[in-house]
């Protein structure tokens, strides 16, 4: 084989190459303040892109500890199991009105029930007895996604070249939603916001211990949970 043809093979085996590398994707990646300080647990995600979820035999834990749920926040993916634990051992009543994930969850013996959540949206998970203290559990359709750290900072890995709508979300809300490109490098995208009041901790009940033992004649009501430890 004379320099031409090597020459030639060379071109043709870098261009397979080429149209491989887009599968590896490129990363998202920048800094979140809200009201000039950076912010952990902002949520920082593609929107408008769907992609199966591959099964996660994973159970995360949604605790209620110390007259609080820890944690907070959970972003998961469809098919996801959330096992509720009542650590303070207090007979209470765990519930969510969201489109997402309406349930009902009653257990006077403290023991854990789980639930799957196979719908995207954002959950609002609250106390009846505790009506300061909420958590979110928001179901993802892609696995792009990441959460902002104490210094505000969130990477987002993989991510396939092409258009796409990036949104940041806190506290139920939506801040700031921007248009990117991204290619087969890193793409900075920094954001600034005014940080929102919480918008639930003083909020009125949305519904009440009694209309909660009728729960179960409710069909608006449901109540998917098991004993599983």
């Amino acid at each position: 084989m004379n320099l031409k043809q090597q020459l030639r093979w060379a071109a043709v085996f870098a261009a397979f190459l080429a149209l491989g590398s887009p599968a590896l994707g490129s990363e998202v990646g920048g800094k979140g303040l809200l009201s000039g300080k950076p912010v952990a647990e902002v949520v920082i995600s593609i929107e408008g892109l769907k992609e199966e979820a591959p099964t996660d035999a994973t159970v995360y834990v949604v605790d209620h500890h110390n007259l609080d749920f820890v944690p907070h926040l959970l972003v998961i993916r469809p098919g996801t199991r959330v096992r509720f634990e009542n650590s303070d051992g207090m007979p209470c009543h765990i519930y969510s009105t969201s489109p997402a994930g309406n349930f009902a969850l009653r257990r006077q013996d403290g023991k854990p029930m789980t639930i799957t959540f196979d719908q995207p949206g954002v959950i609002v998970v609250r106390c009846a007895e505790h009506g300061r203290i909420y958590a979110y559990i928001i179901i993802r359709e892609n696995p792009y996604f990441a959460l902002t750290d104490p210094k505000g900072r969130y990477k987002i890995s993989n991510l396939p070249p092409g258009r796409y709508t990036l949104q940041a979300w806190y506290e139920g809300r939506v801040l700031e939603t921007r248009a990117i490109e991204v290619g087969n490098k890193a793409l900075k995208v920094d954001f600034k916001a005014t940080r929102p009041e919480p918008s639930l901790g003083r909020q009125p009940l949305e519904v009440t211990p009694a209309v909660l033992s009728g729960a179960a004649h409710d069909p608006q009501i449901l109540i998917p949970w098991s004993n599983e430890q």
